[in-house]
């Protein structure tokens, strides 16, 4: 059996084929303008907690759904853990979960809230290094950056 022979990054760079994947950004750059209509940027500062979370009687259309379940092209954060939202409503057991650092739901809802709308902010001025710093949503990584991406790509 011959050996595998492996590329270095740069003569891989060289040899991909973006039209082999034009399909797939179309679809994917689709999913994302999807995101942003239904989810504006200048709305999260007033955003609902049933607009955001997972869990809920009525949750098929909320933000976390369509980053976890329907913008899978874009990038998969499906499966694992529902904790990667750090706020939805339990369905295995009654109520909610969020950061025990929150006595309500309301508490955890707009410090959440006011963490996204931050790394937003630093996202528009370009200030990427600042994201990871913001405290609220630091335990999302996964949801964090692909909101990021959603709206700065």
């Amino acid at each position: 059996m011959a050996p595998k022979i492996q590329l270095g990054i740069q003569e891989a760079i060289e040899k991909f084929d973006r039209n082999s994947v034009a399909d797939r950004r179309k679809k994917a750059e689709q999913e994302r303008l999807e995101i942003v209509k239904r989810f504006p940027i200048a709305n999260w500062p007033k955003m609902a907690v049933e607009d955001y979370a997972l869990g809920q009687k009525d949750s098929e259309n909320t933000f976390c759904r369509w980053m976890e379940f329907r913008s899978m092209t874009i990038a998969g954060i499906r499966g694992g853990s529902a904790m990667k939202h750090m706020l939805f409503k339990r369905k295995a057991k009654e109520g909610w979960y969020f950061e025990k650092t929150y006595n309500t739901l309301q508490e955890a809802w707009d410090a959440l809230r006011a963490g996204f709308v931050e790394a937003l902010e630093y996202a528009q001025a370009g200030q990427w290094e600042q994201i990871d710093g913001v405290t609220a949503i630091y335990n999302g990584p996964a949801l964090r950056m692909k909101t990021i991406y959603v709206y700065f790509p």
